[in-house]
């Protein structure tokens, strides 16, 4: 399987991201906030959403990859690379 490369985080998501540590209750809330309409933040949050679901598929499905006996022995080797 080819994993698909992560882009680049947009302004407006880092800067959703920053203010979501601060729990605004409402999009129009975080929306005011940020100055922007509320459609581009529910755009830029769907596609945050959407990067995180994949990224946990693929940590789902290398786990399944990875053999029981061996997943000890690879995490070592990997942390002992230069």
């Amino acid at each position: 399987m080819k994993i698909p490369p992560r882009p680049p985080h947009s302004p407006l998501q880092d800067s959703i991201l920053a203010l979501l540590q601060e729990a605004p209750r409402t999009k129009q809330e975080l929306s005011e906030i940020l100055d922007r309409p509320a459609s581009r933040i529910t755009r830029a949050l769907r596609s945050l959403l959407v990067y995180e679901k994949i990224e946990q598929q693929i940590g789902q499905e290398m786990r399944y990859r990875l053999p029981a006996s061996n997943s000890s022995e690879t995490v070592s080797s990997v942390s002992k690379l230069p």
